[in-house]
C-alpha cells in the first residue's frame, strides 16, 4: 500500500523525472482545462474536464464501466468520458462498438473514445466529465514544452512504495530541479505533500503547510466552541438564578437523610437528561438544514450516523457538557441548609458572588470577539468586492473562444459594434483576474545576473486598458493602428521595479527564445491573481493570435440589450453553439466563495452569540433581583424612585460588560490581525470597529439589564415586605 503525495502547480518534465526516481511507484499528471464542447453527431454539450495522464484510473478510485487505460497504449489521442456525458451523448443504450469511436471536440478535433468510467462523486478535488490523454500533449506541443520545466500549470501526484520517505525523493529532484529553467520562480523549491491533507493545507511557507482551508474549519469551530462555552455559562447563571424554586425541595430531601453527594448526582443526572434531549434534537435539526448548508456551501456534507467515532464523539460531547454545564448549579443547590430554606432564607451569597460576575464578564468576552470579527470580516468583503484594486471589473462579460468561436471573432465585434451597446471588444489569453502563466529567462539591458527572473504574461491586443480602466504611468498601451506594436510590451510597475532599467520605454527585453520585444509603456500596478498574494512582476504582450477569451465592456444600463443581442448573433453566426458567458464581477466573487462563507457565517455566530449572553446576564439580573426584592421594597417603601432602583441593579452589570469590552478588544484585534496576514490587500484595524463592537455590547446590555431592573422596580413593595 503505498501513499499518495501531489506537487501544484508543475511540468511535464516532472511527471516524466518521477517516474525514473526509485521509490515512485506511479506519477499522474493533473491539468484542470475548464469547459469544453463536447460534439456527437448532432448533440453539442458543453462539459467541465481535464487533461491527465491515464494513470489517473489506476492510482485513484475511478472505477472504469466499459474499456480502460489500456486501450490507450497505440493511440494517444483519447479521451475518457463519465457515464452520466456518455448518458447524455449516445443515450441509455450504449452501442457495443462505443470504445474506439470518434467525439469530435470544440469541433475541431477528433478523439477517439477510449473509455467510460462511473461518475465522479460530490467529495472529491477531481470534478470532471472528461479526461483528455495528457501524453497527447506531448506530442502536440512538441518536445521542448515536454522538457520546460517553466510550464507550471499542472498537478502532479506521486505514489511511493511503502516504506519511502517523501523527503528522500526532494533530495533527489531538488538538486536535479535547480539546474532548470523553472527553479527559483517564485521562490519556492519541490515539496511532496500527503494528498489527503491537500484539499485543507494550500498555504506553504518555507516547506512547511501553514494555512488553506483549514484555516475556515478552524474558525468555525472557534466560533461553535465560544457558543457552547456562552451556552454553558448561560446555563450556569440560569440555573442558579432559579435556586429558590429548589431550595425547599433540597431542605426536606437533607431532613430525611439525602447527601450532598446524592443531591450531586441527582442534579447531574437532570441535566444530563436535558443536554442528550437537546443534543438529539440538535441531529434533526441538523439533518434538515444540511441541504440548505450544502447548497450555501456548494459540498456535499452528510451525518456520519454510522460510523462509531462520530456517535462516540456526540457521547462524549454530551458527557463533557453535562459536567461543565451542570457540575457548579449541583454543588450549589446542594449546600443549601435545611434550616434556613425552610425558614424561607437562602442566605446571603449577594455581592460578593464572583464567579457569577466572572462568567457573565467571559461571556461577553467572547461576544465581544465574535463582534468585532464579524465587522472585521464583512470590511475585508467590501473590499474584496468592491474595491477595483486597480482593475475595473464592472459590467464586463467573458466568453471563453473555442477554435469555431475565435474563427469569427471579428464578425462577432463587427456586429456587437454596430448595436452601440459595447464600449470595447478585445481578446485575451485567460482571464485578467487570475493569471498563472509564467515567463522565465528574460534579458535586458544592465540586468543582474539572475537566471531565476520569471513575468507573469497576459496576451491581448489593443483596448485591453479601456475594457478594465488599466493605468498608464509612464508611455502608451498599444494603438491597432501602428503595426510595429505587435512586438511591443507593457510592464508593471512592479516589474520596472525587478528590472531597474533607467527610462525603460522604448528599450528591448529579450525572451527565452531570443526574441525581442520593446517596452512601450508602465502600467500601474492592478491586482491580477488572488488578493491573497502580493502583486508580482507582469508584461503585457501583444499576440491576439494567441489569446482564447473574449471580453466585452458594456455600456452603463444596456447589459440585458447586450445579452440579447449576444444570442441573436449567436444564432446567426455560429448556429448549433451554446451561448455560455460569464460577468467578470461574479467570477472574481467565486474566487472568494470561502470568504464570503466566512461572512455569512459570522453574522449568524455573532447573533447567536449575543442572543445567548443576554439570557445569561438576565438570568443574573434576575437572581440579584430575587436576593434584593425585600431591599428594593423597603427603599421603595422610604421614597426611592424607579430610577435610582434601576440604577442600583444595572450599574454593576455595565460595569462587568464595559470590563468585558476591554479584554475582547486586544484579543480580537489580535486573532483578525492574523486573519489578515492571509490577505496582501487588507483593510486596517482601526479604533471605529472597535467603538461599534462596544457600543454593540453595551446597548445590548443596557436593553437586556434595564428591562429586568425595571421590571423589579415596578414591583409592589407589600408583596416583597408581607413576610415580615
Amino acid at each position: 500500500v503505498g501513499s499518495e503525495m501531489c506537487i501544484r502547480d508543475r511540468p511535464y518534465a516532472l511527471f516524466t523525472k518521477l517516474k525514473e526516481t526509485a521509490g515512485v511507484e506511479e506519477v499522474v499528471l493533473y491539468d484542470d482545462r475548464g469547459s469544453r464542447l463536447i460534439k456527437f453527431d448532432e448533440k453539442i454539450l458543453k462539459e467541465k474536464g481535464a487533461w491527465s495522464t491515464p494513470s489517473l484510473f489506476e492510482m485513484f478510485d475511478f472505477p472504469m464501466i466499459k474499456g480502460g487505460p489500456e486501450t490507450t497504449a497505440n493511440d494517444n489521442k483519447t479521451l475518457f468520458i463519465s457515464e452520466d456525458l456518455a448518458n447524455r451523448l449516445y443515450g441509455e443504450q450504449w452501442p457495443d462498438t462505443l470504445i474506439g469511436s470518434a467525439i469530435r471536440v470544440d469541433d475541431d478535433t477528433d478523439y477517439t473514445l477510449a473509455g467510460i468510467f462511473e461518475n465522479v462523486g460530490e467529495n472529491t478535488n477531481f470534478q470532471f466529465d472528461y479526461i483528455f490523454n495528457a501524453h497527447f500533449l506531448k506530442l502536440a506541443r512538441g518536445q521542448v514544452w515536454a522538457e520546460n520545466w517553466g510550464a507550471k500549470n499542472s498537478t502532479v501526484f506521486a505514489k511511493l512504495y511503502e516504506g519511502t520517505d517523501a523527503d528522500d525523493i526532494e533530495d533527489i529532484i531538488n538538486p536535479y530541479y535547480a539546474t532548470t529553467d523553472g527553479y527559483g520562480v517564485g521562490g519556492d523549491e519541490l515539496m511532496l505533500f500527503p494528498f489527503e491533507k491537500d484539499y485543507l493545507w494550500t498555504k506553504f511557507e518555507q516547506g512547511i503547510a501553514v494555512s488553506g482551508r483549514i484555516q475556515y474549519v478552524r474558525i468555525f469551530f472557534g466560533a461553535a466552541l465560544f457558543l457552547i462555552l456562552i451556552a454553558c455559562i448561560n446555563f450556569i447563571n440560569l440555573s442558579t438564578a432559579q435556586a429558590a424554586r429548589r431550595a425547599k425541595e433540597v431542605g426536606v430531601r437533607k431532613t430525611v437523610g439525602a447527601a450532598s453527594s446524592n443531591l450531586i448526582g441527582q442534579f447531574l443526572a437532570e441535566t444530563g437528561i436535558l443536554i442528550f434531549i437537546v443534543l438529539i434534537l440538535a441531529l434533526g435539526l441538523t439533518s434538515l438544514v444540511i441541504p440548505s448548508l450544502n447548497v450555501i456551501t456548494d459540498k456535499a456534507i452528510s451525518i456520519p450516523w454510522l460510523n462509531p467515532y462520530f456517535l462516540l464523539t456526540i457521547l462524549g460531547s454530551g458527557l463533557l457538557l453535562t459536567l461543565i454545564a451542570g457540575l457548579y448549579p449541583a454543588f450549589v443547590l446542594s449546600r443549601f441548609r435545611p434550616a434556613k430554606v425552610l425558614k424561607g432564607s437562602l442566605g446571603r451569597q449577594g455581592n460578593k458572588d464572583y464567579l457569577r460576575k466572572s462568567l457573565v464578564v467571559f461571556q461577553f468576552v467572547l461576544s465581544g470577539i465574535l463582534i468585532i470579527s464579524t465587522i472585521t470580516v464583512q470590511r475585508q468583503l467590501d473590499l474584496i468586492q468592491h474595491e477595483n484594486l486597480g482593475l475595473d471589473r464592472d459590467n464586463v462579460i467573458s466568453l471563453t473562444m473555442n477554435e469555431p468561436i475565435y474563427e469569427k471573432f471579428d464578425i462577432i465585434k463587427e456586429k456587437l459594434e454596430q448595436f452601440g451597446n459595447a464600449e470595447r471588444i478585445v481578446r485575451t489569453a485567460g482571464s485578467p483576474i487570475d493569471v498563472d502563466w509564467i515567463g522565465t529567462r528574460y534579458k535586458w539591458e544592465g540586468q543582474v545576473p539572475d537566471d531565476g527572473n520569471y513575468f507573469y504574461l497576459i496576451n491581448t491586443e489593443a483596448g485591453f486598458e479601456e475594457v478594465f480602466n488599466i493605468e498608464i504611468a509612464e508611455g502608451r498601451f498599444f494603438d491597432e493602428n501602428i503595426q510595429t506594436d505587435e512586438s511591443g510590451i507593457i510592464i508593471n510597475e512592479k516589474a520596472l521595479d525587478f528590472i531597474q532599467m533607467e527610462n525603460p520605454v522604448g528599450k528591448t527585453i529579450l525572451d527565452e527564445d531570443g526574441e525581442q520585444w520593446t517596452i512601450l509603456g508602465i502600467a500601474k500596478d492592478f491586482n491580477f491573481k488572488s488578493i491573497h498574494s502580493e502583486i508580482e512582476p507582469l508584461m503585457i504582450r501583444c499576440l491576439p493570435e494567441q489569446t482564447g477569451s473574449m471580453y466585452i465592456k458594456v455600456k452603463d444600463g444596456q447589459t440585458a440589450d447586450m445579452i440579447a443581442q449576444l444570442e441573436s448573433i449567436w444564432k446567426e453566426v455560429i448556429p448549433g453553439f451554446p451561448l455560455e458567458f460569464e460577468f467578470v464581477d461574479e467570477t472574481y466573487a467565486k474566487m472568494y466563495e470561502g470568504e464570503q462563507l466566512v461572512g455569512k457565517l459570522a453574522y449568524f455566530f455573532a447573533a447567536i452569540a449575543i442572543i445567548i449572553s443576554c439570557l445569561g446576564l438576565f438570568g443574573l439580573v434576575t437572581f440579584i433581583a430575587l436576593q434584593k426584592t425585600k431591599e428594593i421594597g423597603i427603599r421603595k417603601v422610604l421614597g426611592a424612585s424607579i430610577v435610582s432602583i434601576v440604577g442600583l441593579l444595572s450599574k454593576n452589570f455595565i460595569q462587568m460588560v464595559f470590563f468585558s469590552f476591554l479584554i475582547s478588544a486586544p484579543l480580537a484585534w489580535y486573532l483578525m490581525n492574523a486573519w489578515l496576514e492571509n490577505f496582501a490587500f487588507r483593510v486596517s484595524l482601526q479604533w471605529p470597529i472597535f467603538l461599534l463592537a462596544g457600543a454593540v455590547a453595551i446597548a445590548v446590555a443596557l436593553l437586556t439589564v434595564g428591562f429586568q431592573a425595571i421590571r423589579a422596580a415596578l414591583a409592589n413593595p407589600i408583596k416583597a415586605l408581607r413576610s415580615e
